[in-house]
């Protein structure tokens, strides 16, 4: 496959998971799936936000049980290009999901009182910086994720430089996308 691709933390997150009896069937499929996304790739391309994310959740024993996927993984530097864009995303998107002014500027995760929307601000920053690195990427033409604030921004990207979807998997998606009004 080509590594003209780039995955989220979440796509790393269901692949790193640790699997047991106990796990739920829809757990395992997108593990499964994820894990053999990144088995695909020569180099396992990550934005430095997404990588940021997933390695404060990865426990010492991860690294050691897939450690041939955790040498692949190539971390992109986020610099003031790609932030600037990620704002521009971040404005697009409010614009058109007409976010409310309240939850522009959000401190801390909470439901919003005037539109009722969970919202984090940080996560959103996060989220968007995450897309712009892919999509400036001149050579990334793909961004798997299964995160449903990542995705919001899928309609705000330029297709032609590059695309948000979710890894190949066959029981539907992890969330519904975005519906626009």
């Amino acid at each position: 496959m080509t590594d003209r691709s780039m995955v989220d933390a979440n796509v790393l997150m269901f692949a790193f998971r640790k699997i047991d009896e106990k796990t739920a069937a829809d757990v395992k499929q997108w593990h499964d799936a994820s894990l053999a996304l990144l088995k695909r790739f020569n180099v396992i391309r990550v934005s430095a936000i997404a990588w940021m994310e997933f390695e404060r959740g990865l426990r010492p024993d991860d690294r050691a049980r897939l450690s041939s996927i955790y040498a692949k993984i190539q971390s992109e530097v986020v610099d003031g290009r790609i932030v600037d864009r990620a704002i521009a995303l971040m404005h697009a998107r409010n614009l058109r999901e007409k976010i409310c002014q309240k939850c522009k500027t959000s401190l801390d995760t909470h439901v919003c009182d005037t539109c009722k929307r969970m919202i984090s601000s940080k996560q959103n920053m996060n989220d968007a910086i995450i897309a712009a690195t892919a999509e400036l990427a001149d050579d990334v033409d793909v961004l798997y994720c299964y995160d449903g604030g990542v995705y919001h921004f899928a309609d705000h990207i330029d297709k032609t430089r590059c695309r948000i979807k979710e890894p190949p998997h066959h029981i539907g998606p992890l969330f519904d996308p975005p519906k626009h009004k």
